[in-house]
């Protein structure tokens, strides 16, 4: 199980640096767009075979977890102290 998280933090992760790059566009890169990028790949990523994972260690969990936290701080331009439950 911990090849698959692993595989799939390193796909997720390419997204999240496309979401980055846009970040530094000055065209079209505002919230709503980068909410739509994430939904349109970023997302299926990490929801393929999600019912597998509450199974798997937490440490796997954790880490996929980080993964949606880094793309919402991405998408809301908050910094690394800005509470998640704030952004949320």
């Amino acid at each position: 199980m911990e090849a698959h998280t692993l595989r799939t933090e390193g796909k997720a992760r390419k997204k999240l640096a496309i979401m980055h790059k846009l970040i530094g566009t000055t065209w079209g890169a505002n919230e709503q767009i980068l909410k739509t990028v994430y939904e349109g790949t970023a997302r299926p990523v990490l929801d393929y075979s999600s019912t597998a994972w509450s199974t798997t260690a937490k440490t796997n969990q954790q880490s996929l977890d980080k993964i949606q936290k880094q793309a919402l701080r991405i998408m809301t331009g908050a910094m690394k102290s800005t509470p998640i439950t704030f952004m949320e």
